[in-house]
């Protein structure tokens, strides 16, 4: 539609990992997940994440075309990754001082918090992780009301 943008998605390292290994235990994530890469290698939805998520995947044994599929991903323009600069920095502190202040009873490692600061301060539509304590904060304040859940896409968000 005229006027209309783009969906802004921000990805957690784990949706990676699940795409890059097809993760038989998230197979209900991977056709969005692919809908959702789809999209944006043809200009239709952007991807957002952190520079920790290739520190994060790392630790994976990836084989070399996984590797390859990974760093092409990236060249497609409308795939990013963002540095952790003060502000994004700054703001994984708030979330995790917001979330130790209301006593939630497991607070977000670091690299989380890193991960949706990042994508509070790039303005995401929404956040996509398979990790279910995350998700638990979808729509919370200390994450400033972002939806935070599995990838999944409405139809009318791919044309």
């Amino acid at each position: 539609m005229p006027g209309q943008s783009s969906p802004r998605y921000g990805w957690d390292t784990c949706v990676y990992i699940a795409w890059l290994l097809q993760e038989q235990a998230h197979a209900e994530s991977l056709p969005p997940i692919a809908a959702i890469m789809q999209s944006a290698k043809e200009n239709k939805a952007k991807i957002y994440t952190s520079v920790l998520t290739f520190a994060e995947i790392s630790e994976l044994h990836l084989s070399q075309e996984q590797i390859r599929d990974m760093n092409e991903s990236f060249k497609w323009g409308q795939h990013e990754y963002y540095d952790v600069d003060i502000r994004i920095a700054k703001r994984a502190q708030k979330i995790r001082d917001d979330l130790r202040a209301r006593a939630i009873p497991k607070i977000i490692r670091t690299p989380d918090a890193i991960h949706i600061a990042t994508a509070i301060v790039l303005g995401v539509s929404e956040f996509h992780t398979l990790d279910d304590d995350l998700i638990s904060l979808n729509c919370a304040p200390e994450v400033d009301c972002m939806r935070i859940r599995r990838p999944f896409v409405e139809q009318a968000d791919l044309f």
